[in-house]
């Protein structure tokens, strides 16, 4: 049983560690779509626990093209999140949507998988938005790799070096993992 959920455990590191672009985060939100519009211009997805369909919009109101900084956090349960701060474009966006359609749900896709589901309560007209967990190390660490951290702009050539090299460190370790479970399958299956 330990060695299973070892190789699970290996799988699931290699897996976020090797998945999404080369720069490492695609990160996409989604306004709520309605299912009578079809599969041109809605997709279903699995939101939280629900195994429910969730329909959202294909044309996602935010792309990471609109993030000019943010701030990576862990929360108390060790999973990870990140505050992003919109460019002029993103800003507009996220306020129009917002004061449009109160009390619905905007879906975050990183590298696209759904991370995080966001109600809106409220008008958001900062340009200040959070997905609230749901990313793994490497993206976060992807993300510091190509925006400024909110309020340490000026370290940001540092803080692009240093987050760089904890990718790599990762995908290298990733790759480690899966060598050895692919040997520890192979003697299995000698067995």
């Amino acid at each position: 049983m330990k060695k299973l959920l070892l190789c699970i455990f290996a799988a699931t590191l290699a897996a976020h560690a090797s998945s999404g672009p080369k720069d490492g985060v695609l990160i996409r939100l989604h306004a709520p779509g309605n299912p009578a519009d079809g599969e041109p211009f809605v997709r279903p997805v699995k939101v939280g626990f629900s195994q429910e369909d969730f329909y959202i919009s294909k044309v996602p109101i935010i792309t990471e093209k609109n993030i000019e900084r943010v701030f990576p956090f862990t929360n108390a349960d060790g999973s990870m999140g990140c505050t992003l701060a919109l460019d002029f474009s993103g800003v507009q966006k996220i306020d129009e949507q917002t004061a449009r359609e109160r009390d619905s749900i905007i879906v975050a896709l990183v590298n696209g998988r759904v991370a995080s589901a966001m109600r809106v309560d409220r008008r958001i007209s900062n340009g200040i938005i959070t997905i609230a967990g749901g990313l793994t190390e490497y993206e976060i660490y992807a993300l510091l790799a190509k925006y400024p951290m909110i309020g340490k702009e000026s370290d940001f050539p540092r803080q692009k070096k240093e987050a760089r090299a904890e990718m790599k460190r990762l995908a290298k370790s990733a790759a480690e993992i899966h060598k050895q479970m692919k040997k520890q399958l192979q003697s299995n299956n000698a067995r």
